[in-house]
């Protein structure tokens, strides 16, 4: 099959033309992009702005063009601190913006630049700020005009890093100013932006960062109607979320939008299918064991533990980004793992079993501040009743778990996995599977401690219970989650997406239904739920 590949992105000179005719409507609607170099979402806002071409809307982008001292593109694998500290990121900047923005044009869309709403005077003398004697406190809570410039500063260093304490980086103070200084310049950006042009509806990737996360707190705060979007779990697939980050609207979403689910024999097939098929992730965009091992019994024996006894399953989060999605739970990742060993080295009647999140060890994003490391530090010799696994073993989170008698849980989604297989969750923090009535919510310290007291449970999830994990589960992994069909995987390449070349009959015949769903959704300002149940 011929695909639409261009270099790397789309070449959308050859297909532009091939339209149908194009209904008007007056709808004007702004794809925030910001940062070019993000090249997967960049094909797919591309994409999305075809989509709502195709259904009469007048469709802008904007665009950083090499003013931000740091901005999301910039990781340390990518960009060291040395670079970064010195401004020498000049070829980084120059790359992300043309590529981008010669993609757009080729398109027919207008394209705003960043340095037009900001003077070159007020970018001097904003780079030329001392922070210099404020602590890490007073910078992470930088405010003006109550836009919280700290705050997605840290969030963006927390990242750039891939730690959740700035202490253990040297230079991260430095760099947070980087990018604050970033932040400050990307508020007068939008704010001079918004002043000046009028939109109907943005449609922000991540909502997170810098710059992203200022446009989305700024578009809040002037009442535009916006929709942020993540990458999901599924090959093209992804997360829209109404006015707010996915991290947060996953566990705040009214249950009354997935509870009256009719789940018939079909449905409940689709979900158990699909989520033995997560044991392998062969139908999922990022795979953390490339080849599990499933001899659990054998593994119990090399390391010596006695399973004679409950065992109770802990699955952690990578550090920095429970910290950056989820920081309002009443411990943070590292404390909640502090607190349950220490709880656990006095019950001796229970086993723990900790399973470290694989992706801390990921080529393209290896963790520098691992959990693992992080327990080693605090606890030089644990007892034989808890295990540590380590990111880089090979068994199968999911085997693992399958001995348990309940796993707790702190952000991840594999509390909605779980569930729906029947397992007692523990839910310290705010994952997806919070406030649906299914798990076992923690909301304090005291909480927690009574609930651990009660381990081991008597029984699994079952019955009207079951069903009530199963229905969410089906909402959260094939309605929520939306699949377009007019993606395509580019293995090994990057962007490691692109799109089919029978994008425009798809459009022209509404053929691709979950995109089609998407662009109606946002030209109605309305949440965006794919009703995957009456298209089986």
């Amino acid at each position: 099959m011929k695909n639409i590949q261009g270099n790397s992105l789309p070449n959308w000179k050859k297909i532009k033309s091939n339209f149908n005719s194009i209904p008007k409507l007056d709808k004007k609607i702004l794809i925030a992009t910001s940062s070019g170099g993000l090249l997967n979402q960049l094909v797919s806002e591309t994409l999305f702005a075809n989509a709502l071409k195709s259904k009469g809307c007048s469709i802008e982008f904007i665009l950083c063009d090499e003013i931000l001292p740091a901005c999301v593109v910039s990781m340390i694998e990518t960009c060291d601190e040395k670079k970064m500290l010195n401004g020498k990121i000049s070829n980084l900047c120059a790359t992300c913006f043309s590529r981008a923005k010669k993609n757009i044009d080729s398109m027919g869309f207008k394209t705003h630049k960043f340095s037009k709403y900001i003077d070159k005077d007020q970018i001097r003398s904003i780079n030329l700020m001392n922070f210099d004697d404020y602590s890490f406190k007073d910078i992470i809570n930088y405010e003006i005009d109550s836009i919280k410039v700290g705050q997605h500063a840290y969030s963006a260093t927390l990242r750039y890093y891939g730690v959740g304490d700035l202490d253990v980086e040297k230079n991260s103070k430095k760099i947070l100013i980087k990018y604050l200084k970033a932040s400050i310049i990307s508020k007068i950006v939008f704010e001079n932006f918004l002043n000046t042009e009028k939109y109907d509806h943005i449609l922000i990737n991540s909502g997170l960062y810098v710059p992203q996360g200022i446009l989305t707190e700024i578009a809040g705060n002037k009442g535009i109607f916006t929709t942020t979007w993540e990458f999901a779990y599924k090959k093209f697939s992804y997360f829209f979320s109404k006015n707010q980050t996915f991290h947060n609207a996953a566990f705040l979403e009214p249950n009354s939008n997935w509870e009256n689910i009719d789940m018939n024999q079909v449905i409940q097939t689709r979900i158990d299918d699909y989520l033995k098929s997560r044991w392998e992730g062969n139908q999922d965009r990022k795979i953390f064991i490339q080849k599990p091992n499933y001899e659990i019994s054998k593994f119990f024996e090399l390391n010596n533990f006695d399973t004679s006894k409950p065992i109770i399953g802990l699955a952690t989060n990578l550090i920095w980004d429970a910290i950056v999605y989820y920081e309002d739970s009443f411990f943070d990742s590292v404390e909640w793992v502090d607190y349950t060993i220490k709880y656990f080295l006095k019950r001796k009647d229970l086993n723990l079993v900790i399973r470290i999140h694989p992706a801390e060890v990921l080529k393209d994003k290896p963790s520098r501040q691992r959990m693992d490391l992080e327990i080693k530090k605090k606890f030089k010799n644990l007892p034989d009743n808890i295990l540590v696994v380590p990111p880089d073993n090979p068994i199968s989170t999911y085997k693992l778990f399958e001995c348990c008698n309940s796993v707790i849980t702190y952000c991840t989604k594999m509390g909605v996995e779980l569930t729906a297989t029947g397992m007692p969750v523990i839910v310290c923090g705010n994952g997806p599977i919070k406030n649906k009535k299914i798990a076992i919510d923690v909301s304090s310290e005291e909480e927690y401690k009574k609930v651990l007291d009660n381990l081991p449970l008597n029984e699994k999830i079952k019955g009207s219970k079951l069903e009530r994990a199963k229905k969410y589960a089906y909402h959260f992994f094939f309605r929520k989650t939306i699949q377009i069909k007019s993606l395509y995987e580019r293995k090994n390449k990057y962007p490691s997406i692109g799109i089919k070349n029978n994008l425009f009959k798809s459009l022209n015949n509404k053929e691709d239904l979950a995109l089609e769903k998407i662009a109606d959704k946002i030209i109605k300002n309305e949440e965006i739920i794919y009703n995957d149940e009456d298209n089986l």
